[in-house]
């Protein structure tokens, strides 16, 4: 009977220390919080989970990838402007191999910056863009995905080297192209009937087109020669159509852009024309006055002589 008594007790012994084993497994599985609270075991705590517990993520796209599908047309623009490769090239791709007829933009970072390329592509200043994303403007994401793509084309490829100075023979021939004292060779007209531009003298040139002291700067070697083989601008496009520059004057009117681009643009003209008007007119109208007042000084000298002469008779 002893004997049953103290098996018996050796068994609860024995279940009651396994309970209290499994307790406190389950204990160290749901660590307990300052608070006395349980809380959640961490990844480090757990270990790693096994892969298809955990939902599957995919990474976001960069801005400057982002921005490369947008310059190279392979994603539109929500607003729908044109894709800048249509336009402008870009070193690492093919796109720039072929004509463009605006400017190489591998470097644009560098040269503007980025609250400038902000601005730009936010306003863009120059034509044709301001009329092609006037009524699509480009959101602010665009801008920006924009502009961490030519942040990385301008660090993944060094700048070239600067080109040669233009020799002051080219320099001046290009100048007497502008101006209009010599001919274009397919009968083109001169630049000077609607620009104007630095070291042409008074009244510096038309006023229909911009004034092209800078253009050199905003277009980029590249982009020049592009531009005055093309003449891809709708008012020259007509007038070029079927006389187009000979290489030898694109390479002359480069070289003078190249040699004026860090002079100051000539004032506006305006101001000067108001005043010669009004020296003109109070010219005319002080000699009217003159005249006119001699005719009554002489009509009344006139009439005081018959009148003299009236009274003679009398006497």
């Amino acid at each position: 009977m002893r004997k049953s008594t103290a098996v018996h007790l050796t068994r609860r012994r024995s279940v009651a220390i396994a309970a209290v084993c499994v307790a406190a497994f389950c204990l160290s599985q749901y660590p307990v919080s300052a608070t006395g609270r349980p809380r959640a075991a961490t990844l480090a705590e757990t270990g790693p989970r096994s892969p298809t517990a955990q939902p599957q993520s995919t990474a976001p796209v960069s801005d400057a990838a982002a921005g490369e599908e947008l310059f190279l047309g392979r994603k539109p623009f929500q607003n729908g402007g044109p894709a800048c490769s249509d336009c402008h090239g870009i070193s690492s791709f093919a796109v720039s191999q072929g004509p463009t007829p605006g400017a190489d933009l591998t470097h644009e970072y560098s040269k503007l910056g980025p609250e400038t390329l902000t601005s730009m592509l936010e306003q863009p200043p120059l034509p044709p863009m301001d009329a092609l994303y006037k009524k699509g403007p480009l959101t602010t994401g665009e801008r920006q995905q924009l502009i961490a793509f030519l942040q990385r084309e301008d660090q993944a490829k060094p700048a070239a080297a600067a080109p040669a100075a233009p020799t002051p023979g080219a320099i001046a021939a290009g100048e007497a192209l502008f101006a209009g004292r010599a001919r274009m060779q397919n009968g083109g007209p001169a630049c000077v009937t609607c620009h104007t531009s630095a070291g042409i003298p008074f009244p510096y040139g038309g006023t229909m087109g911009p004034d092209l002291t800078k253009e050199y700067s905003k277009l980029g070697p590249q982009g020049l020669a592009v531009a005055l083989k093309t003449l891809y601008f709708p008012a020259m496009t007509a007038l070029f159509q079927n006389h187009p520059l000979t290489a030898s004057e694109q390479q002359q009117l480069a070289a003078f852009f190249q040699s004026i681009d860090q002079r100051k643009p000539p004032r506006s003209p305006a101001r000067a024309l108001i005043m010669l008007s009004t020296v003109v007119l109070a010219g005319l109208f002080f000699w009217t006055w003159l005249a006119v007042g001699r005719r009554r000084v002489r009509s009344v000298r006139q009439k005081l002589l018959e009148e003299a002469g009236m009274r003679g008779g009398d006497r």
